[in-house]
């Protein structure tokens, strides 16, 4: 499921499988996310939010993360601004102190 065409299998198999296997799989399900993610933006709000559950775990993700957050315009969900609040909440999740 994690190399299937559809973007948004991917995406799901992938928070599926931390949320069922964890610290373990932690690479596997980051290049996944990511690669969802650059591949179509309207996942970004899935794709942050498995991160999020990570906490430090999805530390690997914060260059992109931050990227995110100095676009004027977001990607996907993002552009609102009630959606767009929803980064920081996020952020601090990965690393305490943002």
């Amino acid at each position: 499921m994690l190399t299937a065409d559809h973007v948004w299998t991917r995406v799901h198999a992938a928070a599926a499988l931390w949320d069922i296997g964890g610290d373990a799989d932690a690479p596997i399900v980051l290049e996944t996310l990511l690669a969802a993610w650059a591949e179509n933006d309207s996942t970004s709000n899935h794709v942050l939010a498995c991160l999020s559950r990570m906490g430090p775990a999805a530390r690997p993700a914060l260059p992109r993360i931050r990227e995110e957050l100095t676009l004027l315009r977001r990607s996907g969900r993002f552009r609102s601004i009630t959606n767009d609040e929803e980064l920081h909440p996020a952020c601090r999740s990965i690393t305490p102190g943002f």
